[in-house]
């Protein structure tokens, strides 16, 4: 509340005017605003919901003899390294030529899809059965590459909905690979 001061002193002016009001001065409580504010703040942070952290599921080959011992042929394997400057260099199997790409729509999205139309019959949905591991991409960022291209490589993953891709540590036979074809 707010409540006005004033001094009890009966002095008079020394002006023939007449007595000349003195000056109040006015003091604000805030005390009742600032419990009101705690209130409000305290119940908004109580009953509001907080973000929950996203998490990309990890899936895993069932462990069954017949699926432990079937090998992957490399032909259905696009292996895409991310390298510096947006850049992405990708090749298929063993390969010998390494091609290079970027992350537009043309782009990496582009090689993913083709390499997904060369086998239109097997499963695209990660929760089928075991005959859904191939075709295989496997990710493999460079050390130049920055975590904003891992990411949307990761995004290019789940946006063409490919089965199955992989994260994987550049070797040095791709380093080898890489330099053999005049890349970085």
């Amino acid at each position: 509340m707010a409540e006005v001061q004033s001094e009890s002193s009966g002095a008079k002016s020394k002006h023939t005017r007449g007595p000349r009001q003195k000056k109040r001065s006015t003091r604000i409580d805030m005390t009742a605003m600032v419990d009101v504010a705690f209130l409000l703040l305290t119940f908004f942070i109580l009953t509001t919901t907080l973000a929950k952290p996203f998490v990309l599921p990890a899936v895993k080959p069932p462990l069954s003899e017949t699926n432990r011992n079937q090998p992957v042929k490399q032909s259905k394997v696009l292996t895409l390294i991310l390298g510096a400057e947006d850049q992405v260099h990708y090749y298929t199997g063993m390969g010998d030529t390494v091609h290079t790409t970027d992350f537009s729509a043309t782009g990496l999205r582009q090689v993913v899809v083709q390499h997904l139309q060369k086998y239109p019959n097997l499963c695209r949905d990660a929760n089928n059965a075991p005959g859904c591991w191939d075709p295989i991409v496997v990710i493999k960022p460079h050390d130049r590459c920055s975590y904003r291209n891992l990411v949307d490589a990761l995004d290019e993953m789940r946006i063409v909905r490919a089965p199955k891709y992989a994260l994987d540590d550049v070797l040095a036979e791709d380093s080898l690979l890489l330099a053999a074809n005049g890349l970085r």
